[in-house]
């Protein structure tokens, strides 16, 4: 895993070592929790039609608590190990990873209880965070000669997440009786933001660092990453333009320019033995086009219940949560084995760190809750949604006590390596 992509010194850029590991622990625990609610809720998602309650709480937690909080913590961290950029200083993503737990927390409990003036406090906080992390952002960015590849794809990312952060909050906001704000499909204008602007442009951006870097490969394209970013461009304003019935068509483009690129950079790996993870994060590629179809199937159609609810949960689930679901399979190892090397001068094999029988039951279970969840929309069966829920929940388990796992290791291994 510590190949021709990493930097020399990376471990030198590396945070304390409790902090992006507490981003992760809260995303990897968030994760059953979604599961669990998701099971709760089964026979309220098909007639859930928006508003409060433990159906959006549901939603949420694997929105804000699985993948925010990851992108929010890998992008601080990864970002300046991966291409030699200077970090952030540690009290910044402290504040960061106190605003956004806070706000996820009151903002969920919020929305899980019918409190519109708890949930207010918590999209507060969130905005601030947000706020803070693209401030973060921009400066790291700004103070790296290597991030142009991503440098565009993330600042648009950005800028998308405060509009979602916004536009969320002030329809909490007028839920709550505290301002009025009238605006056709808010809804629908947020959620193309949330996950298609910030965390779609996030994960592209992302990608282009960590898939060459893990499967050590030079194989990307710039040119046509920049075509694929200006249509995704192109898709959100007219998304935000009302235009939904082109938009999804438009990003659909630029989805298969990126899968595309993803496909290319592995084929042209030098490390010829890819782990199971990989499987997940191939999964989640093919998800992304599928998401996108079904918002055009939900768009150009009159009975767009199931679909909707399908296409959220292929893109969340079945895209977004794959994903990270597979890259920090990955990453905490990585993170782990630099921390090591920072204190012993010498990296310890991720592989030796990583529990390798987790490993190859976590992305199948994975992609088989995905598939049973989506079957149960299509067919308003909630008995076959509680069970896909049941087999996700075993994944999410598997995959906190990996992370547990190899935090016990990296300190067996520390101490090992000290005597």
């Amino acid at each position: 895993m510590i190949g021709a992509g990493v930097p020399f010194g990376a471990e030198q850029r590396l945070l304390p070592e409790w902090i992006p590991l507490s981003f992760f622990f809260v995303s990897l625990a968030c994760l059953p929790l979604g599961w669990i609610l998701l099971f709760l809720q089964a026979e309220n998602i098909a007639s859930f039609q928006g508003g409060f309650g433990p159906v959006l709480a549901a939603l949420h937690t694997f929105t804000i608590g699985v993948v925010l909080t990851t992108a929010f913590g890998a992008s601080m961290q990864m970002l300046p190990v991966a291409s030699g950029a200077a970090m952030n200083r540690p009290i910044g993503v402290i504040l960061l990873l106190v605003l956004l737990l806070s706000g996820i927390g009151i903002t969920l409990g919020g929305f899980a209880h019918y409190r519109p003036l708890i949930a207010s406090w918590g999209a507060a906080l969130l905005c601030l965070s947000a706020l803070l992390y693209a401030l973060m952002l921009v400066r790291l960015l700004i103070r790296s000669a290597n991030l142009k590849l991503v440098r565009n794809h993330v600042l648009v990312g950005a800028l998308c997440l405060l509009l979602a952060a916004a536009l969320g909050a002030a329809m909490i906001l007028n839920w709550a009786g505290l301002i009025s704000f009238n605006m056709p499909n808010p809804r629908l204008v947020h959620a193309g933001l949330a996950l298609y602007g910030f965390m779609g442009l996030i994960v592209f951006g992302f990608s282009r660092i960590m898939v060459p870097m893990l499967s050590v490969s030079d194989k990307t394209n710039d040119r046509l990453a920049i075509w694929g970013l200006l249509i995704a461009l192109t898709s959100l304003l007219l998304w935000v333009g009302g235009f939904f019935k082109i938009a999804p068509i438009v990003a659909l483009i630029s989805a298969l320019i990126h899968i595309y690129e993803m496909f290319t950079i592995l084929k042209g790996r030098i490390r010829t033995r890819l782990g199971p993870e990989w499987t997940v994060i191939r999964f989640g590629w093919i998800m992304l086009p599928l998401s996108l179809l079904l918002v055009i199937g939900a768009q150009w159609t009159d009975n767009k219940a199931n679909i909707t609810e399908l296409s959220i949960l292929v893109a969340v689930l079945g895209w977004l949560v794959s994903f990270i679901i597979g890259i920090l399979q990955r990453i905490v190892p990585f993170l782990l084995s630099m921390q090591i090397a920072r204190q012993t001068g010498m990296p310890e094999l991720p592989s030796k760190l990583a529990a390798e029988k987790l490993t190859r039951i976590i992305g199948p279970l994975h992609i088989a809750a995905v598939g049973v969840t989506g079957l149960a929309i299509i067919m308003d069966n909630s008995l076959l949604l509680q069970f896909g829920s049941l087999i996700g929940l075993v994944s999410g388990l598997s995959f906190l006590t990996f992370l547990i796992i190899a935090i016990k290791r990296k300190r067996l291994s520390l101490e090992k390596m000290k005597k």
